[in-house]
């Protein structure tokens, strides 16, 4: 009898103690407050707008349309975006850990760098364009190297891992798709069966690809310095990267001149090319890319794009 007694009362200690440790580990869980930003802006919102501005920084608008994210600039004008950084951002800001709580009720942000011109806004915005929050990013603690932000209308400040930072200072550019094919394309020159070089002086230069070897018929000038590796010009067609979007091809230069045409063959039967222009004098050349034909990354009217592109890489395509 004593025995059993001993060790109900064995039982109701443990349940005891157990739920002591759980209240305990509970209150423990709330004062720690939110694990990550979107414990704070909410896991479920529906956005579809991000808007970055800052002191330093040009204002970008980042917008999903129809699942595809469209990124407009300064100059009021919408270019499809580089999908893969967005999602970079949206991870970035969305799950970056809340490291701690810097004060409950600041009266002075202006010392977090939250104050009427803070460091960079983050601003969110639903489907009707309303605005849903703001995250404003603050100073960077010199002795931890600590992020403060805060919220819209709100007096708390909390620090965060300055990885944010990254993002919010870049430039439009950085935003824009500037890759001239999809990534599905830009990895297809295994598939190449076929590239060819024509150049406005008439020499033309073509290349055929039969069982992972490439040969030529030789060229118009069989001395012509422009020969170059096949491999190396397939990959550096298909992996063409531009420095900024100069609109449509009705938008070149009145004094644009074609240098050549390039042009890759695939397995498939289809066919990618591109125009390569020029346009005024040394030092003051500008370079030209646009894509014909089908397979490039259109513009959100659904036009081939006029690419600006470096010298260096304008170079490439021709082996030099």
């Amino acid at each position: 009898m004593k025995r059993t007694i001993i060790i109900q009362a064995i039982a109701v200690l443990v349940l005891l103690v157990t739920l002591v440790i759980g209240q305990v580990a509970g209150k423990t869980r709330r004062d720690q407050g939110p694990e990550t930003v979107s414990d704070i802006i909410g896991k479920d919102i529906d956005y579809v707008t991000l808007e970055l501005s800052g002191v330093e920084s040009e204002d970008i608008s980042l917008t999903a349309i129809d699942g595809r994210w469209m990124v407009e600039g300064p100059g009021g004008v919408t270019r499809v975006a580089r999908q893969e950084r967005i999602e970079d951002l949206v991870e970035t800001v969305f799950d970056n850990p809340i490291i701690r709580k810097a004060s409950s009720n600041a009266q002075n942000p202006e010392e977090y760098g939250l104050g009427s011109d803070p460091l960079n806004i983050l601003r969110i915005f639903d489907q009707q364009r309303s605005l849903i929050t703001a995250v404003h990013f603050g100073n960077v603690a010199s002795d931890t190297a600590e992020q403060f932000i805060g919220f819209e209308n709100s007096s708390t400040v909390y620090t965060v891992p300055t990885s944010t930072g990254f993002y919010l200072e870049q430039s439009e550019t950085y935003w824009t798709e500037l890759r001239v094919w999809p990534e599905e394309r830009r990895n297809a020159s295994a598939n190449s069966t076929g590239f060819s070089i024509e150049y406005s002086d008439g020499i033309s230069q073509s290349w055929s690809k039969s069982d992972g070897e490439w040969s030529s018929p030789g060229s118009d000038d069989e001395g012509d310095e422009k020969t170059a590796n096949p491999d190396s010009l397939v990959s550096t067609f298909l992996r063409m990267e531009a420095e900024g979007i100069a609109g449509t091809g009705a938008d070149l230069p009145e004094d644009a001149r074609l240098d050549f045409t390039a042009r890759l063959q695939m397995a498939d039967g289809t066919s990618y090319s591109v125009r390569m222009y020029r346009s005024g004098k040394e030092p003051e050349t500008g370079y030209y890319l646009l894509p014909e034909g089908e397979g490039s990354i259109l513009s959100p009217e659904g036009l081939p794009r006029l690419y600006t592109i470096p010298q260096w890489r304008y170079e490439a395509l021709l082996g030099s």
